[in-house]
């Protein structure tokens, strides 16, 4: 059957664009550590960003469900609240990797666990420049679960190159850096660079 279309003068609406999983986690993570109250909207309802949710649950934040889709977090201090100090992460390496950086400069011990698939994936690309940094990060031959210590850290200057499966374009490359950009808010590291090739480069200082 054929339908003609007639040109219409304008187009109104509103559409409400797919959860994303990667936005979620950060959202989580930036309203937990945050002073004040957030609302997130479009929550993704995927395990892994649950993981991130219940382990800041964990950590003391106040997280509440307005409905299915909608959160209202209530951030600040960190305290945690885990009293044998593990922190399941579940299948999320999402996660553990943007935990980590946090964790490592707070002033509590943490045992960040995964699943059976999450502890055989890599985590040194995390473990080495946070150690560079003065962090005391321990793990299973760079594996999960990793025993953090939390410390007074350092700025350094860091370089990454372009060998990570994860770095497939820009866009990937600053969703990457981005563990490292909490790490620096919340911990107030002077001074980190980071440079790859000649395409990008990122610099974070709060030297006057």
């Amino acid at each position: 059957m054929l339908k003609v279309v007639s040109k219409s003068n304008c187009l109104k609406g509103e559409i409400i664009i797919p959860a994303d999983k990667s936005i979620s986690h950060r959202a989580v993570i930036l309203s937990s550590i945050a002073n004040g109250e957030a609302i997130i909207k479009n929550f993704s309802n995927g395990a892994d960003c649950h993981s991130t949710l219940n382990l800041f649950k964990l950590l003391g934040t106040t997280i509440e469900f307005i409905n299915k889709k909608t959160l209202k977090i209530k951030g600040g201090k960190l305290t945690p609240l885990s009293s044998d100090k593990i922190y399941p992460c579940g299948n999320s390496g999402t996660t553990m990797r943007l935990v980590s950086g946090i964790l490592a400069g707070e002033n509590f011990e943490a045992f960040l666990t995964g699943d059976e698939s999450l502890s055989k994936r890599p985590m040194k690309r995390i473990i080495e420049p946070l150690k560079l940094m003065g962090a005391d990060i321990s793990s299973m031959d760079g594996k999960a679960p990793l025993y953090i210590r939390g410390c007074q850290l350092q700025g350094i200057e860091y370089f990454i190159l372009p060998i990570f499966s994860i770095i497939v374009n820009c866009t990937s490359f600053i969703i990457y850096w981005l563990k490292f950009v909490f790490l620096i808010l919340w911990n107030q590291i002077t001074t980190i660079y980071a440079q790859w090739g000649d395409i990008i480069r990122i610099a974070i200082s709060d030297d006057e």
